[in-house]
């Protein structure tokens, strides 16, 4: 949501992020307005930034590379949301996005592992069902 006082129109150049708006007034719905106009205007020049499916409608985000080569992290862009256990298709692979961090008040966090099965089914009207799923090996104790 935007600030409604005349310091979102002031430039953001040379000035710091505590004194944006001390000018004004410092409240929470101004700062957050600010970082959300700043964040929008940079995320797409970051080298995590791409454009990926998710459910089937094309979005951009950043994908944050981790340890595990099945595992990464999202960070939306300020505003828009992740659907839990929203099927992900990036980089010829698709994935599941298994956690989303309940702060959102800026951006949308969440974690995507990749799928490495497909189950099949037969309906009860004879077609054929898929979907992409994480599996895990079960261990004996």
């Amino acid at each position: 949501m935007p600030c409604r006082r005349r310091c979102q129109n002031e430039p953001l150049e040379h000035i710091p992020f505590q004194n944006q708006c001390s000018r004004h007034h410092k409240t929470r719905l101004c700062f957050a307005a600010r970082a959300s106009v700043f964040l929008s205007a940079k995320l797409p020049a970051n080298l995590s930034y791409h454009q990926l499916t998710v459910n089937g409608t094309v979005r951009n985000m950043a994908v944050i590379n981790s340890d595990n080569l099945n595992l990464k992290t999202l960070c939306t862009m300020p505003g828009e949301d992740l659907p839990h256990g929203g099927l992900v298709e990036w980089m010829g692979n698709h994935w599941l996005i298994t956690e989303k961090d309940a702060n959102n008040e800026l951006y949308t966090k969440g974690t995507m592992k990749q799928c490495n099965y497909l189950l099949r089914w037969i309906a009860e009207d004879d077609t054929v069902v898929e979907r992409w799923c994480v599996m895990r090996m079960a261990r004996n104790i």
